[in-house]
């Protein structure tokens, strides 16, 4: 997921702005553009004050007050003051009008230099779930950088701070997209933070600035995510493709156009094309698991775990295995008997036998291309799923001869209470479990670890009580499918 890859990357980054990095002029500095800032216990702000002739060798004095947890202060020459409530701007105002009417001085500054530092609960699909250090000029983008990024899994738009006993969801690609500050709220001692798994996805791939995937919320319309994904590029062509799964599970072509963008609904699982008008004119679009060089080429070959995107000037006569030997034929990657050529008017033609024509190259299989035929060969998941007893269950990258014990490894281990490591299992989606050890390698992606609890040791290898099993894969493997799978394809 390229984009979602991107903005992983900008919250880690974020997670490297500590309180450690921010000196006291900077913090000084900073507080003056945040006007909403409410002063947290723990805060400790410096009084400067400017005694007699500074020209002449006047005294200026620095006195350090902290915010007790009750928001009071002891200010000089006023007292206790009460905060709570208050924003800083306006307790700035307050101490510096009070002391000038108090005290004849040549000086007087207000200001916070050193933010409170208080331990913070970050929970879900993020990378160190947990306590984090956190401090109050610290906002939630800066939160989950400091849990050491979201998951690719995670949702974006959905992350849920809980204070006091209330829940608020809020829009991190809003904000990282737009600069959306409501969506990016600064945190408080008692926050609680969960980024939940996405649910909704699109993919968004051709003549735009940053092709990739993107979470989708209910309503989102075309127009929306072209902006996610930083707009359409010079050369995009007006006509815009759509692919959509129906109720049967297969694609059906839709078309629209981008001035009708903000009037087009989209939904989980949309595939959404932007041609260009480089590519249509006398030319074969080719996108997906291929290898991407000829396969005469002696020379041994990469297995590419990203989708290969060729456009080959069209000819007459040109065909479906032409073109699969100069991109080098599907890779094991593929899932091939998705395969499927799109024409120019939005109908489509579904190839089942792929496979077999590119080992066999019989001739009587194969299909006659047209100009401006897009022919795409969808690419598996490259994920393997983990679930069950471990402390934290999601989609990890899938990688050639890792084992068992290795992904229970990203997934942070068993959970020392109820894992098992004598109750692991390969499950399939009909509910089928092969049982494994720790040292088996997961050979294919897709595939679904479970790890079962203590008292599984004692039922049957056969699992007659696979209910706990299909209910995990329906719930994470559907969603690997569905937002994974769906927009992953290309």
């Amino acid at each position: 997921m390229k984009k979602t890859l991107f903005f992983l990357a900008v919250l880690v980054v974020a997670g490297n702005i500590t309180l450690s990095g921010l000196d006291k002029e900077e913090i000084a500095q900073k507080i003056q553009h945040i006007p909403d800032y409410e002063p947290v216990p723990g805060d400790v702000y410096t009084l400067t004050l400017g005694l007699g002739g500074l020209i002449n060798g006047g005294e200026v004095k620095t006195i350090q007050i902290p915010l007790q947890q009750d928001y009071t202060m002891e200010v000089p020459f006023l007292g206790t003051i009460n905060a709570r409530g208050r924003t800083f701007q306006d307790l700035r105002k307050a101490v510096l009008q009070g002391i000038k009417n108090r005290v004849s001085l040549q000086y007087v500054d207000f200001t916070l230099t050193v933010p409170a530092v208080f331990d913070l609960v970050v929970y879900g699909a993020v990378q160190t779930p947990g306590k984090t250090t956190a401090y109050s000029l610290m906002t939630l983008y800066e939160a989950l950088g400091a849990a050491g990024g979201p998951r690719e899994e995670a949702s974006l738009r959905h992350v849920q701070l809980e204070r006091k006993g209330t829940v608020t969801s809020y829009d991190l690609l809003a904000f990282l997209a737009f600069g959306d500050e409501t969506q990016n709220p600064r945190l408080k001692p008692g926050d609680k933070i969960h980024v939940p798994v996405a649910e909704q996805g699109v993919k968004i791939q051709g003549a735009v600035l940053n092709p990739g995937s993107f979470e989708l919320v209910e309503g989102d319309t075309l127009a929306t995510m072209l902006s996610f994904a930083g707009g359409v590029l010079p050369t995009a062509s007006p006509d815009v493709m759509v692919l959509r799964l129906d109720e049967g599970g297969q694609y059906r072509t839709l078309t629209t156009s981008l001035d009708e963008a903000d009037r087009f609904v989209l939904q989980n699982g949309d595939i959404i094309s932007i041609s260009s008008r480089l590519e249509q004119a006398g030319s074969v679009v080719v996108e997906g698991a291929f290898f991407g060089t000829s396969a005469e080429k002696p020379e041994a070959r990469a297995i590419p775990e990203t989708p290969v995107r060729v456009s080959i000037p069209y000819h007459e006569g040109m065909s479906v295995l032409e073109v699969l030997k100069l991109v080098g034929g599907p890779t094991p990657y593929a899932a091939a008997e998705k395969a499927r050529i799109i024409r120019k008017d939005g109908s489509s033609l579904v190839l089942p036998h792929l496979s077999a024509l590119w080992e066999t190259g019989d001739t009587g299989m194969d299909v006659p291309l047209k100009p401006g035929d897009y022919f795409v060969v969808p690419m598996k998941p490259l994920k393997v799923f983990v679930g069950g007893n471990v402390n934290s269950p999601g989609s990890f990258p899938f990688a050639a001869g890792y084992t068992v014990g290795e992904y229970l490894a990203l997934a942070h281990g068993l959970d020392p209470k109820t894992g098992s490591p004598d109750a692991l299992y390969f499950v399939s989606a009909d509910g089928t479990a092969t049982k494994v050890d720790l040292t088996t390698v997961v050979e294919e992606p897709g595939t679904v670890i479970y790890a079962g609890n203590n008292a599984w040791k004692y039922a049957t290898d056969t699992m007659a009580d696979v209910s706990v099993v299909v209910g995990f894969f329906n719930t994470l493997v559907n969603f690997g499918i569905n937002v994974l799978n769906l927009i992953e394809r290309f």
